[in-house]
């Protein structure tokens, strides 16, 4: 709130304050640890009240949050719509209640939504378990750092030469796309591999070693039909 009160009065000019993205999306994190924190409690476990509702109450909730998630989520600029340039669409000024709702709160009201619905729905959790989301849930923190490198030089240097080729804007937007995403997922990928993994099984080790009372071993794996248990 100390965060959050201050960047809302500057929004409405009643102060004269704006805050940098940096403290803008840090209670982003806090909250996010906090329910992570929720979910490791072993006496309370608030979060189940929720996943023991009928499947009929749930869709009542999750669909709410989906849609809080994908409108407020969508949320480019300041009075704009992620699909609209020219001003704002019909649907954000019905989102926004004609730009009542200002970017910080439907920064958060998007994230909360988010975590909750793939903390408590059982359809989230098995889209986020397939192998497609399990890799891009991988490869997301080396895609984050990269991703401008493509978007701001590649990307965009592959569309001014098509458009001055003579594509319109659309089918250049497409070709770059379709050209440089797939590359995009191969460094991210490799880098993942060679820089981010290490770093945190280094990290982890730096950890347990550092700890007063260590963790237990894991235990070994038991063995598969036929193969003799390992001592």
């Amino acid at each position: 709130m100390f965060i959050i009160i201050p960047e809302i009065c500057g929004f409405y000019d009643l102060v004269e304050l704006k805050l940098t993205k940096f403290y803008i999306h840090m209670p982003l994190f806090f909250i996010g640890t906090a329910l992570a924190d929720i979910e490791s409690w072993k006496d309370y476990r608030p979060l189940d009240e929720i996943r023991n509702l009928h499947w009929g109450v749930k869709i009542l909730i999750n669909t709410p949050l989906f849609l809080i998630f994908l409108i407020y989520g969508s949320w480019k600029a300041e009075g704009r719509c992620l699909n609209n340039f020219d001003g704002d669409c019909p649907l954000w000024e019905y989102a926004t209640f004609h730009g009542a709702i200002v970017m910080v709160p439907a920064y958060y009201a998007a994230s909360f939504s988010i975590i909750l619905l793939a903390l408590t729905s059982d359809v989230a959790q098995w889209i986020l378990s397939t192998w497609v989301m399990q890799f891009l849930g991988q490869i997301s923190f080396t895609l984050y750092l990269i991703h401008e490198l493509f978007v701001e030089w590649l990307e965009t240097d592959t569309y001014y030469r098509m458009e001055a080729a003579g594509f319109d804007p659309e089918t250049a937007v497409l070709y770059v796309f379709l050209i440089w995403t797939p590359v995009l997922i191969f460094v991210s990928w490799i880098l993942e591999i060679l820089v981010d993994r290490p770093s945190k099984n280094f990290a982890y080790q730096l950890d347990i070693q550092a700890r007063v009372k260590r963790p237990p071993p894991p235990k070994p794996k038991p063995a598969e039909e036929g193969e003799e248990q390992e001592e």
